[in-house]
């Protein structure tokens, strides 16, 4: 037996069960079964003095696309 596994990092939960099922449906196309299929929510902490130089950090405003906000975590990542 295998089992799939994703990791994925939608940001609402909505967002994360039209993931789940759009990748399900796609799975007998390619001979897995979709029953076996796990997904893992992914996240990234970003730290701040204050919740709000956190939220600065990541982008959190309105209007950011979520591309844009990804971006924004990435430079936020240590090392990048």
């Amino acid at each position: 037996m295998v089992g799939e596994t994703i990791f994925a990092a939608q940001g609402k939960r909505d967002e994360a069960i039209k993931f789940r099922n759009a990748v399900r449906a796609r799975m007998p196309v390619h001979g897995r079964d979709p029953e076996l299929l796990r997904i893992l929510p992914c996240f990234v902490q970003i730290m701040g003095a204050t919740e709000k130089e956190a939220l600065e950090k990541v982008g959190v405003k309105v209007g950011r696309t979520p591309s844009e906000t990804a971006r924004l975590v990435r430079e936020a990542m240590p090392g990048s």
